[in-house]
């Protein structure tokens, strides 16, 4: 028998929606720019240390290029939490 209460995955995509609706002069534009900026800026540096010869040690070159797919794999995680369109087929 299938239960009809949502995931724990569900529920959790709804806690963050509801933590960034705006409330009590909380800005929702401030608060999404804020959650797409800091991968942003993690990927920034450490793409210009790598590209500036600032990392000469092969798996700390290495430990970076993982950072930056975290960060991007958290970028398109927040495109799809946040800027996911509804189906206009309904």
């Amino acid at each position: 028998m299938r239960s009809s209460a949502p995931s724990a995955a569900a529920r959790a995509r709804r806690a963050r929606r509801r933590r960034i609706r705006p409330s009590a002069g909380h800005d929702l534009a401030a608060c999404i720019s804020h959650e797409f900026r800091t991968p942003l800026t993690a990927i920034r540096g450490f793409a210009e240390t790598l590209l500036r010869g600032g990392i000469r040690d092969r798996r700390e070159r290495t430990r970076f290029l993982k950072l930056i797919e975290e960060n991007a794999d958290r970028l398109d995680k927040l495109v799809d939490e946040h800027l996911d369109l509804p189906d206009a087929r309904g």
